[in-house]
């Protein structure tokens, strides 16, 4: 595991993640460090995961949530928010959101290329990003905050209330 993945790991199931929660408006049922009971029963079988268990799970079970090309993404706030989304909503779809965000933030259409909506983290992906965040760090902190607004609009059109009012006090700043 990478230094770059532990902290993604540590900042996503003990700062965003609850321990439990047990919600019956909760789609996925029980949910313990993100790790929902329906997605993963396996993970369920004597009872809740551990704190140790998710880490296990997260860095080496799982190895879709923190893709190895996420460490070669020179803005660290990015690969941590698509590890992030892809626990909450699933990597492709978190990849979506990166892309989509690209696309909103184009600069023009004679040196940069539209990226397809793939929910792919390839090597056209990542070195568009990289090529985009080597401009400057405004365009890197606006490229993070364009992928917040892309989950945004999804849970809009999605989530109960107060499912909602928790993820915006979490992640947005």
């Amino acid at each position: 595991m990478t230094d770059r993945q532990r902290r993604a790991i540590e900042a996503t199931i003990f700062n965003i993640e609850k321990k439990y929660s047990n919600d019956p408006r909760d789609p996925g049922g029980r949910t313990a460090w993100g790790i929902t009971e329906r997605d993963h029963p396996e993970m369920w079988v004597n009872g809740p995961p551990t704190k140790e268990q998710a880490i296990e799970f997260y860095s080496e079970t799982n190895k879709e949530y923190w893709q190895s090309r996420y460490d070669a993404l020179v803005y660290e706030p990015i690969a941590l928010e698509l590890f992030e989304a892809g626990v909450l909503c699933g990597p492709g779809r978190a990849v979506k959101f990166l892309q989509e965000a690209f696309n909103l933030l184009l600069p023009d259409l004679t040196t940069w290329t539209v990226l397809r909506v793939d929910g792919v983290f390839g090597p056209v992906t990542l070195a568009t990003v990289n090529r985009f965040c080597a401009v400057n760090d405004d365009w890197c902190r606006a490229l993070y905050r364009a992928m917040n607004g892309e989950q945004y609009l999804r849970f809009k059109t999605i989530a109960n209330p107060a499912f909602m009012r928790g993820w915006c006090a979490k992640r947005l700043d």
